[in-house]
């Protein structure tokens, strides 16, 4: 099945989107192996890499674990954010169990899916949050253009 062109985001883009400075950047591209593989001249991350890293930060914000124990579960998480849309991650929420080093997606009414502790993030206020910022970054480019709308006529052709 072809893929539909996705928009791709640079390192500063990604960042701003994230809200991560550049320095805690660099230290999580060195946890999380997917951030680490897009490498090169001009690096450019997807809405995947931008989902599952913000479910992440979740993570080490709201729940206290470090990016390093996040390390086993990165694969999977990428992974998953990779198999669906934000439409339709927004109506799931992801389950972080760090004991076995596995990740669920489940629907919001789902019952949990475990015995052992886990880490839930619903999946619909982080991308909230993501769109939000990416808009509002997009807004903020159009205003600082200095030039006015202006009306193009076209030539006869002769």
């Amino acid at each position: 099945m072809e893929r539909a062109l996705a928009i791709r985001y640079t390192p500063g883009q990604f960042r701003d989107a994230l809200g991560l400075t550049k320095e805690t950047f660099r230290y999580w591209k060195r946890d999380l192996p997917a951030l680490a593989a897009v490498a090169g001249h001009s690096p450019c991350f997807g809405p995947s890499e931008l989902v599952a890293t913000a479910v992440a930060k979740q993570a080490v914000e709201l729940a206290g674990v470090s990016i390093g124990r996040l390390a086993p579960l990165a694969a999977q998480l990428f992974a998953l954010c990779e198999q669906r849309s934000w439409p339709q991650l927004e109506r799931l929420s992801a389950i972080l169990f760090l004991q076995t080093g596995h990740v669920s997606f489940v629907e919001l009414a789902a019952p949990f899916p475990g015995q052992e502790p886990a880490i839930v993030i619903p999946l619909e206020p982080v991308i909230r949050e993501l769109r939000d910022r990416l808009l509002a970054a997009d807004v903020d480019l159009q205003s600082s253009l200095a030039f006015p709308p202006v009306a193009v006529a076209s030539r006869r052709r002769r």
